[in-house]
């Protein structure tokens, strides 16, 4: 097949997201393959490679080096390997090529920094608010809905676009509660989280032309309505003088106030949404003073 009808790389590509679409998967998955895949499709362009056969370990290893402009992290980058590789499995095994170069490439190492968090202070977060008012480049409803969201973020911790896609009857007053109850699309696992009665009520203020949600519109997908409030969070950030701007940074807020607080780290867990408790324990260990008390009882006890 290779020989009689090479494929291009753009046609490789729509073959590849076509197998995705059809089996269905999430619309937060696909998208990511087709960052990554049209970014190699560009890098293919500018090296002159048409078809998809003559792509090889040392082009993979070319274009590696200059995905730092797009990655911050080690684990985006491994991530980013992945669904190349991902997609010259689906290339070998439909005989568009005749090996798979992607996993010739050395794995990208993760070391113990790359589970960091970085949550916002509390003075960091209220200089982010104070800032929103003095954005005059986002208009009045938009500055209603980004410190809504925002404030959502914080306190339900909540992801962007988990927070951008709630939708009205997801939130449930439960006496004089509010609660937020949906479940992630990433992962699909359940959040079900009680927030400050004053954002249920602000929530539900939010101006938004569609009765469904409070955020989106509807009509886009929700990586573009994600994609929209991402922006208008920046210029948000940039007015408030954030260096490390960042709307996860909220969610890790949430999760080191109530480690802080002394909340269990299960429970911590859950209210995040991870699939598994080993996830949280990664990424949120240091910050849990509950266990790091209940570790210093065992060694007093273990010395004396």
């Amino acid at each position: 097949m290779q020989k009689d009808k090479p494929v291009t790389v753009e046609r490789a590509i729509k073959i590849f997201l076509a197998d995705k679409k059809g089996a269905r998967a999430d619309e937060t998955t696909i998208a990511k393959y087709e960052l990554t895949l049209s970014r190699l499709r560009e890098f293919c362009d500018r090296q002159g490679l048409l078809f998809i056969l003559e792509v090889k370990l040392e082009h993979l290893s070319t274009w590696r080096e200059t995905w730092g402009v797009y990655y911050g992290s080690n684990f985006s980058l491994r991530n980013n390997q992945s669904r190349l590789r991902h997609f010259f499995r689906y290339c070998h095994n439909a005989g568009l090529v005749s090996d798979n170069p992607a996993t010739k490439l050395s794995a990208i190492k993760i070391s113990d920094d790359d589970y960091e968090v970085d949550p916002y202070t509390e003075k960091e977060y209220l200089a982010i608010l104070k800032a929103i008012p003095k954005c005059d480049n986002i208009g009045s409803v938009n500055r209603e809905r980004v410190k809504a969201a925002m404030q959502l973020q914080r306190w339900s911790g909540l992801s962007l676009v988990d927070a951008v896609c709630l939708e009205k009857d997801e939130l449930i007053k439960d006496g004089r509660r509010y609660r937020v109850d949906t479940s992630r699309r990433k992962s699909g696992t359940r959040v079900n989280n009680v927030i400050p009665c004053w954002l249920g009520e602000e929530l539900l203020s939010v101006k938004n032309g569609n009765q469904q949600y409070f955020f989106w519109s509807g009509r886009s997908t929700p990586k573009s309505a994600t994609s929209i409030y991402d922006k208008l969070y920046r210029k948000v950030f940039e007015k408030a003088g954030i260096t490390n701007p960042g709307s996860h940074r909220f969610r890790h807020l949430f999760a080191v106030s109530l480690l802080e607080a002394g909340v269990e780290v299960r429970i911590v867990s859950r209210a995040l949404g991870h699939k598994s408790l080993a996830t949280t324990e990664r990424y949120y260990a240091k910050w849990s003073t509950k266990q790091q008390a209940t570790l210093a009882a065992a060694l007093t006890k273990t010395w004396s």
